[in-house]
């Protein structure tokens, strides 16, 4: 499914973007899920989580078997 605005279409004269992330996401528990960079199949995937929950999302084997790469701080 295409995306309503596809950002990394946007070009300002120095290319398309590497990268494309949400410039804020503050409510807890919460996911923004966007499509991966040109050329790929995947997604991106932001969460924002309490410590709690995102220690027991990185203990789900099931979750994390569908994870290429998670960067967390927790």
């Amino acid at each position: 499914m295409p995306a309503a605005f596809n950002h990394y279409d946007v070009d300002f004269g120095m290319g398309i973007p590497a990268l494309v992330r949400p410039a804020h996401l503050s409510f807890p528990n919460s996911a923004l899920i966007m499509p991966g960079y040109p050329g790929t199949d995947g997604y991106e995937i932001s969460m924002i989580l309490t410590a709690e929950v995102a220690a027991k999302t990185i203990q789900d084997q099931h979750w994390m078997s569908l994870v290429d790469r998670c960067d967390y701080d927790v």
